[in-house]
């Protein structure tokens, strides 16, 4: 057996073993979860967070939920980044801090999470947030709607439909549309209708 091969299944024996323990973790008890979270655990944080945060097995509690989030956050958990930033974004067991909403959904979307760079995105494409910038909400779209995340490849069609951000480009405007309107999004479906109503059938590039 080669050195490639032995490095393979060493990887592959460490991805399971890192499921199964986030499966227990999962079906862990609350008094295991708290325990666990204690000792620094940032699944045991984020599944707490998310208990809270839905109610599931403990009262519904958005304070409780962002501190065990941020406990998970400062430990590098991305999914604990983008639910943290997006309570801040919301205010929602915190203070609304468009600041602090940034950090860690920047944070979550550097690492590669589809929800995070849409919410990033959107941050800067709300007109009312005070920091308005098309072509930086543009850029992290384009990211999340390359994962397949519906509503990000919607808004990006619709900013090459208006050429918002984005030089406008019906070919790309359809493209993304058409991509959305397959993942069931009814916006995105409608738009592309009225497109192909309006301008015919367009040549969509092969690659964004």
């Amino acid at each position: 057996m080669t050195n490639s091969e032995h490095v393979t299944i060493f990887s592959c024996l460490l991805a399971s073993l890192m499921l199964c323990a986030c499966a227990a973790l999962a079906a862990s008890g609350l008094e295991e979860l708290i325990k666990a979270g204690e000792q620094g655990d940032a699944g045991a944080q984020f599944l707490l967070g998310s208990r809270y945060d839905h109610g599931q097995g403990v009262p519904e509690d958005d304070a409780e939920a962002a501190r065990w989030y941020l406990s998970a956050a400062q430990q590098g958990h991305a999914s604990a980044q983008y639910y943290l930033g997006h309570k801040f974004a919301r205010g929602d067991g915190v203070t609304r801090d468009v600041g602090s909403a940034l950090h860690w959904l920047r944070e979550a979307a550097g690492q590669g999470h589809a929800a995070a760079q849409y919410q990033f995105g959107a941050m800067y494409f709300d007109e009312t947030e005070g920091i308005e910038d098309k072509a930086e909400a543009a850029r992290w779209f384009r990211k999340a709607a390359e994962q397949g995340h519906a509503v990000a490849q919607y808004y990006l069609g619709y900013m090459y439909a208006q050429g918002d951000g984005v030089p406008r480009d019906n070919a790309r405007a359809v493209h993304w549309y058409r991509l959305a309107a397959e993942r069931g999004h009814t916006g995105a479906q409608e738009r592309l209708r009225d497109y192909l109503e309006n301008y015919g059938p367009v040549r969509e590039p092969d690659r964004q």
